[in-house]
């Protein structure tokens, strides 16, 4: 709702000439005129500068001097107006639409005066009488506004009908129409209302997402598919066209589908990588194993757009990685730390990537990288040491993992340096030192099977302490009683002590669950020690078949005879 000022021209003809009557048969003298004119001018300087009290007690003077003026009143309600003087502005502007009932400024403030208190039915009335005069179709949506406020809602829709009769249908009244269909529930009527609007403007697609959008509510989901195509058919780029269409085919279940619609969006360069990665994310989410070779390429073909973006790499690093595709996973990680090296848990996806696909030389390299921007993490250390231990560079691993120790921020952790620690040493022959770190690491955490592992068996070898061994591989496999390397230490340990019949049982049960060539052969000794010869040759052949037995094997074999190793393993 709104009304123009009366402009400084319109009261000086209202009181210039003749003069302004006073009713039928009075005339205003030349100087109460002038007075007049000046009261006006002075109080719409006042008005203008905001000086309300001075404005309202011109424009009172003025309305002394020629009280059926309607101008005069229309000022001095609009004064009361602006300062918020609701109540005492209605009989001013009352007043002026009496004297003038042909003037729709005067109808428009009245209105806007009736409406800041509260009272619609009287603002109601008002534009009903203004859109009976000519000329006047501009206020067809401010009454219908009116009618809505107040709920009356087939009187609000009539008149905006009428309003796009006259001037044709636009977004603005058929977004007032929609308030009303949705409050009322009424989707269908929607519909045809934003059908014309699309054929009177065939260009404008937002007109047809939001029809799509609708159809969607009523559950009209093919012809909402059908729209979205036909604009894909038109022009393949429209990237909201197509990522609709995927949002529907994930509703529907049709994830590849989907995929490919959203394949152009996220191929656009238009298109920033964090939009695109909340789409990728809702792949990730619901994709099955028949999709991941296309959601694969995709992530990879997303980092392609963005090839200076760390998030993109990464982003594609963390799919990759959760599709178990570990080497282009690492890959996608070394470029985004290329692009932001500073980001430590890229490097430790690196390290652990590197690891677990025994690269050991880049695991090195890697790590001694990312110890030159986060020279206090302890699992870089960690990593990097294990790198060298795999390498048997034994010297290099106890130095990087006797500095990471000092980083070490829990028991469990220290336990696992000092497990290392041992293992380095071991192959350095420094027993003294692998013996402490050992025992250091089973006071950190005395379950810590890596090292009740190779200790005990390392005892073994070394053929001292034996009852600690024992100790130590009976507690192994009362933790993992399933697991062969476990029971094939404790086997072994048995073995060593001359306990073969107790031995046999727990290397025969390791034998049994796994394909090493170690247990073969340490199942084919305890054998050979009771007396079974031709099981013993069986599980020695079993064992030259793979690559982990001793080197003694084949002479074992050759001579059908039992050879003790004084090699540790």
């Amino acid at each position: 709702m709104k009304y123009c000022a009366i402009i400084f021209l319109f009261f000086t003809l209202s009181l210039s000439g003749y003069g302004q009557r006073r009713n039928e048969n009075t005339f205003l003298s030349e100087e109460a005129s002038m007075k007049a004119e000046m009261a006006l001018i002075d109080g719409e300087k006042h008005l203008l500068l905001e000086n309300y009290a001075k404005a309202l007690e011109m424009f009172h003077v003025a309305r002394d001097i020629n009280p059926d003026n309607a101008a005069i009143h229309f000022k001095i309600a609009e004064v009361l107006f602006k300062n918020k003087a609701f109540n005492d502005a209605v009989m001013p502007a009352e007043k002026a639409i009496d004297l003038d009932p042909k003037n729709k400024f005067y109808y428009l403030l009245a209105a806007d005066i009736h409406t800041a208190r509260s009272d619609l039915q009287s603002a109601q009335k008002l534009y009903e009488a203004l859109v009976k005069q000519p000329n006047t179709e501009d206020y067809y949506v401010d009454l219908a506004l009116i009618y809505e406020y107040q709920g009356k809602d087939t009187k609000a829709l009539e008149m905006l009908a009428k309003a796009q009769d006259h001037f044709g249908t636009n977004e603005a009244m058929v977004l007032e129409k929609q308030k009303i269909f949705l409050k009322n529930g009424n989707y269908e009527a929607l519909v045809p209302e934003w059908e014309r609007l699309i054929n009177e403007y065939p260009g404008e697609d937002n007109y047809i997402f939001s029809l799509v959008d609708i159809l969607e509510n009523q559950g009209n989901v093919e012809e909402a598919k059908g729209l979205l195509k036909s604009l894909v058919s038109k022009d393949q780029s429209n990237n909201r066209a197509n990522l609709m269409l995927a949002e529907i085919m994930i509703n529907q279940g049709r994830l590849h589908e989907a995929m490919e619609f959203a394949r152009t969006p996220l191929l656009s360069s238009n298109l920033t990588f964090d939009f695109k990665g909340g789409i990728l994310n809702d792949f990730m989410r619901l994709t099955q194993p028949e999709n991941h070779e296309y959601l694969k390429t995709l992530a990879q073909d997303v980092a392609a757009i963005h090839p200076d973006d760390y998030t993109a790499q990464a982003f594609a690093g963390d799919v990759l990685y959760q599709l178990n595709d570990r080497p282009a996973a690492r890959d996608f990680y070394v470029k985004a730390i290329r692009i932001s090296p500073d980001n430590y848990p890229v490097w430790q996806n690196i390290l652990s990537i590197e690891s677990e696909l025994n690269l050991m030389d880049s695991l090195i390299v890697h790590s001694e990288e990312a110890l030159e921007y986060f020279p206090n993490q302890a699992a870089i250390y960690y990593l990097g040491g294990s790198g060298y231990l795999q390498k048997k560079e034994y010297e290099k691993a106890t130095q990087l993992l006797e500095s990471g120790k000092r980083y070490a921020v829990d028991q469990q952790l220290l336990s696992i340096f000092n497990g290392q620690l041992g293992d380095a040493y071991n192959g350095m022959q420094k027993h003294n030192k692998s013996d402490a770190a050992y025992e250091a690491s089973l006071s950190a955490d005395n379950t810590n099977e890596h090292v009740l592992n190779n200790y005990s068996y390392f005892l073994t070898l070394r053929k001292v302490n034996l009852d600690k061994a024992l100790e130590m591989s009976t507690k192994l496999i009362q933790l993992q009683p399933e697991v062969a390397t476990y029971l094939d230490t404790h086997g072994w340990v048995l073995f060593t002590q001359g306990k073969y019949k107790e031995a046999k049982k727990h290397l025969q049960k390791a034998a049994g669950l796994g394909d090493d060539g170690t247990v073969y052969e340490h199942y084919g000794d305890v054998l050979y020690k009771l007396g079974d010869q031709d099981g013993a040759l069986e599980q020695w052949e079993k064992a030259a078949a793979s690559d982990d037995a001793s080197d003694l094997i084949h002479k074992k074999i050759a001579d059908k005879k039992f050879y003790e190793t004084s090699i540790i393993e």
